[in-house]
C-alpha cells in the first residue's frame, strides 16, 4: 500500500515484475516493529479497530509512513498483533498450562 504523497519501493524480480513493498530489515527496523505492534495491540485493546494508524504510530514514537512501510495496512498490521499476543501468552516451555499454573495434557 503507498501512503498518499509516497512513492512505493518495490523490489524487482528475477523476470522483470515486482515483488511488492521492501519490508524494512536490520536491529533498529525490528525495535520500530516491535513498538509498532506493542502500540496497535494497546490501540485495538482500548479503541477497537477502528483506531487509526497515525495514533498506532503516535504511540510507537515512529511516523506514519514507518507504520505503511513495516506493514502496509491496518488488516496486516492485526494479525501481526494477535500473533504477538499469542507468543506472548504461550509459556517457555511450550507446554499448555491450566488457569492454577500445573501442566494439562491436550
Amino acid at each position: 500500500m503507498t501512503v498518499p504523497g509516497q512513492a512505493a519501493s518495490t523490489a524487482a524480480r528475477a523476470d522483470g515484475g515486482e515483488q511488492g513493498p521492501r519490508v524494512p530489515t536490520g536491529e533498529r527496523a525490528a525495535r520500530k516493529r516491535l513498538a509498532i505492534i506493542r502500540a496497535a495491540r494497546t490501540a485495538f485493546a482500548r479503541d477497537g479497530f477502528t483506531v487509526g494508524m497515525d495514533t498506532i504510530a503516535a504511540e510507537a514514537g515512529v511516523s506514519k509512513v514507518t507504520v505503511y512501510n513495516h506493514f502496509g495496512s491496518k488488516e496486516t498490521l492485526f494479525p501481526a498483533v494477535i500473533g504477538d499476543a499469542l507468543e506472548e501468552a504461550r509459556p517457555a516451555s511450550g507446554r499448555r498450562r491450566v488457569p492454577d499454573g500445573s501442566p494439562c495434557s491436550l
